[in-house]
């Protein structure tokens, strides 16, 4: 698995890129997000807050509330 510094770097440019509209932007938060998931993933959306934070959000089988596996910061702020 990647270092914390890449994975933030990897995931801010993912959600730049969604928030752009950019083609690919889903495909690439996909791809982001199974390879740093377990595999009873279930869910995942750009577009979920979780405790007032906007970001990558993730739900699974042990885990089926959202939560956020990066967060882009207030969700008031997007």
């Amino acid at each position: 698995m990647p270092d914390y510094e890449t994975m933030e770097a990897e995931a801010i440019a993912i959600w730049e890129s969604y928030q752009a509209g950019e083609a690919g932007a889903i495909a690439a938060g996909e791809k982001w997000v199974q390879e740093r998931s377990v595999d009873d993933l279930t869910g995942w959306a750009f577009d979920i807050a979780v405790d007032d934070e906007a970001g990558i959000a993730v739900k699974t089988k042990k885990h089926p509330q959202w939560r956020l596996l990066w967060s882009a910061g207030r969700a008031d702020e997007w």
